[in-house]
């Protein structure tokens, strides 16, 4: 590497016959030697954004709209929605490396209103390797008696917003 150098130096004196001969005292300070080559302190390199990582952040549904989760703790992660039933509510994720999970009721739909709650449904969200999309899968986890079928549980897709 060319650069400005800084050193410390001992005289050296060359006699006419080519040999050399070693001065005791070191020359006091130091110089600089410059390639030419300008100023020799680096640019600083700029700090890179950082990577987001888990959950954390707006994503976008394949299915509509957008959703934040929100950092809740390690490995815990929060977001505001609205259920089947219009209602908001605050879910909470948990989970680690890339994959996170929460439940939440699943209602009676047959009647065109939300009625009893018929179980749990698992959401399992899995960040892929890109770290800027997930799939997202939903299953019962429980039912109150045989025979619930859920009719939303089907896959879909986030991508990372920010």
């Amino acid at each position: 590497m060319i650069a400005a150098l800084t050193i410390a130096v001992v005289a050296v004196q060359q006699s006419q016959d080519g040999s050399e001969s070693r001065s005791a005292t070191p020359v006091s300070g130091s110089t600089t030697m410059d390639a030419g080559f300008g100023d020799p302190t680096p640019e600083p390199e700029p700090e890179p954004e950082p990577e987001p990582t888990g959950l954390a952040g707006v994503w976008w549904s394949s299915e509509g709209g957008g959703i934040e989760f929100v950092e809740a703790g390690a490995g815990r992660y929060t977001a505001r929605a609205r259920d089947v039933c219009g209602d908001t509510i605050t879910a909470e994720f948990s989970g680690g490396g890339d994959t996170y999970s929460a439940t939440a009721p699943a209602y009676d739909m047959s009647s065109g209103s939300c009625g009893e709650v018929l179980g749990q449904v698992r959401t399992t969200i899995t960040i892929g390797e890109d770290g800027d999309t997930a799939s997202v899968t939903r299953e019962m986890a429980s039912t109150v008696r045989e025979g619930v079928t859920c009719y939303t549980c089907t896959p879909f897709t986030l991508t990372r917003a920010s």
